[in-house]
């Protein structure tokens, strides 16, 4: 199972690259967004980029955008490494979404 989900607040951490990959992978081309857009917002802490981890592996991709001047976060993307679907892992994530939209400030 999923080892880990942590938030990557620098698109130069190396967990970018293959976040985009996953994104490019399960997402038509004309439903999504540059990958510098998406740079951008992140970067600038519109977006918030979480990645799963599965020993060492980036397998996991979800972005959130958290609507300004609301309580709402809308879930964009979501994401699991085509091999690893069918496994539980966006589940996993929601619930742990779920968990820290309880206690926390999510971006």
């Amino acid at each position: 199972m999923i080892e880990e989900f942590v938030e990557i607040e620098d698109t130069k951490h190396a967990g970018f690259a293959a976040a985009m990959e996953i994104y490019a992978d399960a997402f038509p081309a004309n439903t999504r967004f540059e990958v510098d857009l998406l740079r951008e917002r992140i970067d600038k802490r519109l977006s918030c980029l979480y990645l799963g981890y599965l020993e060492d592996e980036v397998v996991f991709m979800a972005l959130l955008w958290p609507l300004k001047n609301t309580e709402f976060i809308l879930l964009d993307y979501i994401a699991t490494k085509k091999n690893y679907r069918g496994q539980g892992i966006g589940t996993a994530f929601m619930n742990q979404i779920n968990q820290m939209l309880s206690v926390i400030n999510l971006c």
